[in-house]
């Protein structure tokens, strides 16, 4: 980062290698494919996951901030009247898994404050997993600069998702 540089730019917000590795590493070992929805980071959940997940894994990523655009797409016939709620990422992800075939789904919304004077948001970010037939959400509530709040934001979803590799191992079928 440069001296005179303030602020990190949002393109250039990047993992960790190791954090990198370890999820690519439980999607080539499991060959789960993975789809997600994005209405929050604007793209960059979805440029995350094409960096780190294996070509043959990754199906790709919805990225939109309209509800209805994404009710269309999707399928969803539940009258959800915001994009910004923990069962408007329940039901996409459910839909988008199922649509796709997707062993893993990661559906991503939230709202942000008015920025103050010195740039720092409050923003709650709804996060919902289809994993492997599981159903899993968490709600995080991030502080800071735009910047600060979309790696928070990252870092707690794929986190999560690591995590729901150990909480849900593969079980084998016994002969």
């Amino acid at each position: 980062m440069g001296i005179f540089q303030n602020e990190l730019d949002v393109a250039t917000i990047d993992l960790e290698d190791r954090f990198k590795l370890e999820i690519g590493h439980y999607f080539t070992a499991t060959q789960y494919s993975c789809v997600c929805l994005d209405t929050f980071t604007n793209g960059l959940l979805s440029y995350q996951l094409s960096n780190i997940l294996p070509k043959m894994s990754y199906l790709g990523c919805l990225s939109s901030s309209s509800s209805d655009i994404i009710k269309t797409f999707t399928g969803i016939t539940a009258p959800i009247s915001t994009s910004a709620s923990s069962s408007f990422s329940l039901e996409t992800a459910k839909s988008m898994a199922k649509k796709f075939n997707s062993q893993v789904c990661i559906s991503l919304s939230g709202i942000s404050s008015i920025p103050d004077s010195k740039n720092i948001i409050t923003s709650k970010v709804f996060i919902a997993y289809m994993f492997n037939n599981n159903v899993s959400e968490k709600c995080v509530e991030c502080f800071g600069t735009q910047s600060e709040v979309i790696r928070q934001t990252l870092h707690a979803c794929l986190g999560y998702l690591k995590l729901l590799f150990i909480k849900y191992p593969i079980k084998k079928k016994e002969n």
